[in-house]
């Protein structure tokens, strides 16, 4: 865990995407929030629009595993919530907000992380 008394809580992030572009749709999407205490609080949230089936194949998604998904919009308030604490740390960090940020405003919500982003793939 990384300690720092500047900050409560750390929020780690990854998405798969169906592309690099800007337009490209968010696949899925792990949030982790660790608090400094310790205790760790989970959130994995899954886009079910299925957009290129190389896309998927790539990331290792099939349509089975979003049969019960829930869509971007329905776990958007929960996505915000968690990102409101920070930092936000990822590997290549600055691509996940990017993306997310884009897939968020396409469907209505403004999203301005307001915490540094740490990005593991700058420092290793």
């Amino acid at each position: 865990m990384l300690t720092c008394k500047r900050f409560k809580n750390y929020t780690f992030i990854d998405t798969e995407t169906g592309g690099l572009s800007d337009s490209a749709e968010i696949l899925e999407i792990a949030i982790i929030q660790e608090s400094r205490d310790g205790s760790p609080e989970m959130r994995k949230a899954v886009n079910n629009v299925i957009i290129e089936i190389r896309a998927l194949e790539i990331n290792g998604i099939n349509p089975d595993m979003w049969r019960d998904a829930p869509t971007l919009a329905e776990v958007a308030p929960k996505i915000v919530n968690l990102l409101k604490y920070g930092p936000v740390i990822g590997h290549n960090v600055q691509f996940d907000l990017r993306m997310l940020k884009n897939n968020l405003e396409r469907i209505g919500y403004v999203f301005r992380p307001g915490w540094p982003a740490i990005c593991t793939q700058q420092m290793a």
